[in-house]
């Protein structure tokens, strides 16, 4: 937990009083660091196929709680932020939310096994700029605040974190089927 201390007199406009819970609060969300996180993906942005699913995930260690506070006086509060979901923005005009970070992929994974969080592509991404989709992830974290000295609390809703992108190249397999052979 981080805490701050402002001064006694804090307050939305000069002269207005002294500082309240409430304003505390949002300070406190402003002191809030929000860790950025890396998009991980198997198979990997330089292999991913049509029709195949693409696992995802991010850092599971950045997904905690985090907390800052704001002090004036004999009043606090703190903001708290929990991690809650990833939107993937995959670089085709389609979006994925995953309600956690997703699993990571393993070699010892069954083939078969669905993921958590994942995307599959229907185009490959030759017809864009440099051959590549741009993917784009933001973690929101959900909010809330608790006060001492005063009274005041409640729920601030989701709030971004970072965005981080990627690019990944989507590539289109070929078959032929020449029937059996004689």
């Amino acid at each position: 937990m981080k805490v701050i201390w402002v001064p006694s007199v804090l307050a939305v406009n000069a002269g207005s009083g002294p500082a309240t819970a409430s304003i505390l609060a949002q300070q406190a969300v402003s002191y809030l660091r929000f860790p950025a996180t890396n998009i991980e993906m198997s198979p990997t942005a330089a292999n991913i196929t049509v029709n195949l699913p693409t696992w995802l995930w991010v850092d599971r260690g950045m997904w905690h709680p985090i907390s800052a506070t704001a002090t004036a006086g004999p009043v606090s509060a703190t903001a708290t932020a929990t991690p809650d979901e990833v939107v993937w923005q995959m670089g085709d005009g389609n979006k994925v939310t995953c309600t956690g970070p997703g699993t990571p992929w393993t070699s010892q994974d069954p083939p078969d096994q669905p993921s958590d969080c994942s995307y599959t592509y229907t185009q490959d991404s030759s017809s864009q700029p440099g051959g590549t989709y741009t993917v784009t992830t933001t973690v929101y974290w959900h909010v809330t605040w608790t006060s001492q000295g005063a009274p005041g609390g409640g729920d601030l809703g989701l709030i971004a974190g970072p965005s981080m992108q990627s690019t990944v190249h989507v590539q289109e397999v070929h078959a032929i089927n020449r029937g059996p052979s004689g």
